[in-house]
């Protein structure tokens, strides 16, 4: 989150596990399993762009996810030509294009204390499976 210049800072934060299910004999027709678990943050208001408007902070966001946008879309198809161009890489990205992420018990702690605010989402969960063609 701080790398967004987002007017949210990540005061503090905790990830109890990782783990890693490969299925070795069947590598690049199975997905790869990624459980992460136990994730606590703690967040407050980022000071230094509490003087911008909120139409400025909001610009800021866009620019910002905009240019890692960019920087992620370049990086990947340079990965992508260096990975095709040999049998190694093709099966390197085909193992990365097939994961699935499983997420447990998050809890995010939002604390304003100028504002007296506060606000919590307590064990939230969920599963993604990214596939990329």
């Amino acid at each position: 989150l701080n790398s967004l210049k987002l007017p949210v800072k990540v005061k503090a934060g905790f990830l109890g596990s990782v783990k890693l299910k490969v299925p070795w004999s069947r590598l690049g027709q199975e997905p790869v399993l990624v459980y992460l678990d136990r994730i606590f943050i703690l967040a407050e208001p980022a000071t230094d762009v509490e003087g911008c408007s909120e139409d400025a902070v909001q610009e800021v966001k866009r620019t910002r996810v905009r240019e890692m946008e960019m920087k992620l879309l370049e990086s990947q198809q340079q990965l992508n030509s260096e990975l095709n161009s040999s049998w190694l890489g093709s099966f390197i990205s085909t193992v990365i294009g097939n994961i699935k992420l499983s997420i447990g018990n998050i809890h995010i702690r939002y604390e304003d204390i100028e504002r007296y605010f506060n606000f919590c989402l307590v064990d939230v969960s969920f599963r993604v499976h990214i596939r990329i063609p």
